[in-house]
């Protein structure tokens, strides 16, 4: 269909009842989902990983996930709510994945201020009964 033609047709459906056509395999009540919410999920990501093509690949990744979970969506909360939470796991997983790319094996990512510090293990051996000294570098 042609998406006036989609507008016309689904645009006075609740997203409870497209998420219901969607189940069903109705391609076009998806495009009209996404049309709905796409920005706000976009911008979900974006406000997480501070990328707007990564943002974009976690949007992405999240309709895909949420076209295969529809089926699931019990309608407890708004469809929205769902759809958000979805792009936020997504969006952290991938935060999560950056940071430990970035993070040198033996250093622990810290933030003071807004600026990244390090916190690494002293190179001097520590007492047989004491704890480990460890010394900060501001890399800001």
């Amino acid at each position: 269909m042609q998406p006036a033609t989609v507008a016309m047709v689904y645009g006075k459906l609740s997203d409870p009842e497209l998420a219901q056509r969607i189940a069903s395999g109705d391609k076009d009540a998806f495009e009209l989902l996404m049309r709905r919410h796409n920005q706000i999920l976009y911008r979900t990501a974006r406000s997480i990983l501070k990328d707007d093509a990564e943002a974009e690949d976690a949007a992405q990744e999240a309709w895909l996930l949420a076209y295969r979970a529809i089926g699931n969506f019990r309608g407890d909360a708004k469809l929205s709510t769902w759809l958000v939470r979805i792009v936020v796991n997504e969006a952290i997983g991938r935060a999560r994945k950056r940071s430990a790319r970035f993070t040198p094996a033996g250093h622990r990512a810290v933030r003071f201020a807004g600026r990244p510090v390090t916190s690494e293990r002293s190179a001097s051996t520590p007492p047989a009964d004491g704890p480990t000294t460890t010394r900060s570098r501001y890399t800001g």
